[in-house]
């Protein structure tokens, strides 16, 4: 179990804007692991359904609505760091994408080298998912 938690970092670096949410027996505690601390949600597999039901609206809400979808997307690009005028022309063009139902608009929006990686992640898959869902 303790060799996932590099692949855990990987992923979370790579693909920040998934809902993530970590679950482990009794006997390992996640929040004592400092890789799992970036998981949207952490419980212990024994916790009631109730329970589980919350995390998974709370997980659905969060990437199933473009506001809160954006929002996240804000916060790992301000956590790394981003110039907040690129920030907002990346809001500006996600906002045109979702209304035009084009991720192509957002996709062709010029920035830095240092998070073409994620805005690209983030287009082709969160975007795109968003936009198809509204699409139906």
């Amino acid at each position: 179990m303790l060799d996932m938690f590099p692949l855990f970092d990987s992923f979370v670096s790579k693909y920040p804007d998934k809902y993530l949410i970590t679950c482990s027996g009794l006997q390992h505690n996640v929040s004592y692991n400092e890789s799992l601390n970036s998981a949207d949600a952490s419980v212990t597999k024994d916790v009631p359904t109730e329970f589980w039901t919350t995390v998974l609206e709370k997980g659905l809400k969060s990437v199933g609505y473009p506001s809160e979808r954006l929002i996240r997307f804000r916060k790992n690009l301000t956590e790394k760091g981003v110039d907040a005028f690129e920030i907002f022309k990346l809001e500006q063009s996600f906002i045109k994408s979702v209304k035009n139902k084009d991720s192509s608009i957002m996709e062709r929006q010029a920035v830095p080298d240092e998070i073409k990686e994620l805005v690209r992640a983030f287009v082709s898959i969160a975007l795109s998912q968003l936009i198809l869902s509204l699409s139906k």
